[in-house]
């Protein structure tokens, strides 16, 4: 198939995908109704509005009095996307700026999937693995959360296939002319400053790392590293000469034109409030203040989610809390997660909250175990944090009673999705264990990770500890390593 034919082909495929994600609006009146009806929308509408008025009517498309009257907005030191509304311009002047925001929405991803497409094309061999490629990066829930909400300027990504390319082109493999890549490149940074200064500051952001690590990578061979300086440096200059002579103007508006913003654009918001420090990916935090807007303007009632960006684990099980190691557990795992329990000598540290939680015997005359309903917005989980009864040779009675109820409580169980952790005193060969794992799926079982020996730390040979699961996708096991307990602790995944 020709080139043309099979571009032609793959576009028609992502935004057939497209028009299907946006059915609702197309199906109904494009021109009448969005993705949206909060708040970002609107103000979408007319930075989509204004370009068109403006050139229809020979105003300054950077600047207006329409809006903030009478200091005016400075668009672009606003998420303005000029360099959409300026070429969908006729689409405003036919169907109005509703229909705009849709074409563009629709488009967006499609055209973003297109130019990812054609960059793995120059990487891969096989044709599909790019289309699919092509598919996820264009139609990512990143791209879907921001279009969603048409936040244009990061939900709209084709240009950055398109400069990753000419940066493949200056510093690695070098077959074009240096002046005109270059020149190329600086095009694509001039058009993405009218489309998202945000996603033109995370790109170069990556491109300097990029070039401190290929730089890195071949000090080891500083004879190849000289052979390649002169041609890159040659494009990244010409570059550099394109995008300061055609955005010297627009940057200067921008930070010293009329309206523009200094200082703290939110004076009532501390710098870096909402944002994403390195911490967040190990410290716990719930995005209260995003509930709170969410319950005003879409009537959300959930619990406030936890950041998206933390890495942790979302539950945390933990036994033989006597004496002050529960003080010790809490005092470390408090202030990362927000709902917890403790029963007996077991706790359960929770980022999603907890409901009735229920002390549980199991073969011993106290409790040493406990369930948990734990509340998530895709549904509940039904949480057994479990402690059985230890064994002795010869003497297997109360752990083997302690599997049986907790056998029998999970045969009872009516929850569709059931997690049971914790120490069972119960190897993964032991046939005692046989009356939980006909009702339950052993993790480490799942994913064929081998033994997974777990106690005792110091030269593991068993696996007393496990994580048993119904209704959930076991993705992952992994054994840590020694945390001055006896057990080593295991870690389990799942896709909820």
């Amino acid at each position: 198939m020709r080139s043309g034919a099979l571009f032609g082909l793959v576009f028609a495929g992502y935004l057939a995908v497209a028009v299907v994600l946006w059915w609702h609006a197309w199906s109904t009146h494009p021109t009448t109704v969005t993705t949206c009806g909060c708040g970002d929308t609107s103000l979408f509408l007319w930075f989509l509005e204004w370009p068109a008025y403006a050139l229809a009517h020979g105003h300054n498309p950077f600047y207006s009095t329409a809006l903030f009257h009478p200091g005016g907005i400075n668009l672009l030191a606003n998420t303005s996307v000029l360099a959409i509304g300026i070429p969908l311009a006729p689409v405003t002047w036919l169907f109005g700026p509703v229909a705009t925001l849709n074409v563009a929405s629709t488009l967006g991803p499609a055209l973003s999937a297109l130019s990812m497409f054609w960059l793995l094309r120059r990487w891969v061999a096989w044709t599909p693995a790019a289309f699919i490629g092509g598919l996820v990066f264009g139609f990512s829930p990143f791209v879907f959360v921001n279009l969603a909400g048409a936040h244009l300027m990061t939900g709209i990504l084709g240009l950055l296939p398109l400069m990753v390319a000419c940066l493949d082109e200056l510093l690695v493999r070098q077959r074009r002319r240096p002046l005109l890549t270059g020149a190329f490149l600086g095009l694509l940074v001039t058009l993405q400053f009218f489309l998202s200064t945000e996603v033109l500051a995370l790109v170069v952001l990556c491109a300097v790392a990029a070039l401190v690590l290929l730089i890195a990578s071949t000090l080891r061979h500083p004879g190849h590293l000289a052979a390649r300086a002169p041609h890159a440096g040659r494009g990244l200059l010409a570059a550099l000469a394109v995008a300061a002579v055609f955005l010297a103007y627009p940057v200067w508006f921008a930070l010293g034109g009329p309206a523009h913003l200094s200082g703290l654009v939110w004076p009532t918001i501390e710098p870096g409030h909402g944002g994403i420090t390195l911490g967040n990916l190990w410290h716990l935090r719930f995005m209260t203040a995003l509930r709170g807007e969410m319950q005003a303007t879409g009537g959300y009632e959930g619990p406030a989610l936890p950041d998206p960006e933390y890495l942790g684990a979302g539950m945390i099980a933990v036994q033989e809390l006597s004496g002050t190691a529960g003080d010790d557990a809490a005092a470390a795992l408090d202030g990362q997660y927000k709902y917890s329990e403790r029963i007996g000598t077991v706790g359960l540290w929770s980022q999603w909250p907890l409901g009735t939680v229920t002390p549980l015997e199991l073969g011993l005359g106290w409790p040493r175990a406990l369930h948990a309903t734990v509340h998530r917005s895709d549904g509940d989980l039904s949480v057994y944090v479990v402690h059985l009864p230890s064994v002795r040779p010869g003497d297997t009675a109360a752990r083997d009673q302690g599997v049986s109820e907790l056998a029998a409580l999970v045969a009872a169980d009516t929850a569709q999705r059931v997690i049971v952790m914790g120490d069972l005193n119960t190897a993964s060969t032991d046939p005692a264990l046989n009356s939980l794992t006909g009702e339950l799926a052993d993790s480490r079982q799942s994913v064929d990770g081998g033994f997974g020996f777990s106690w005792p730390a110091a030269f593991p040979m068993t696996r007393p500890d496990h994580v048993l699961s119904r209704g959930l996708t076991v993705v992952s096991d992994q054994v840590l390593a020694a945390n001055g307990s006896d057990h080593l602790p295991v870690v389990a995944g799942f896709s909820l």
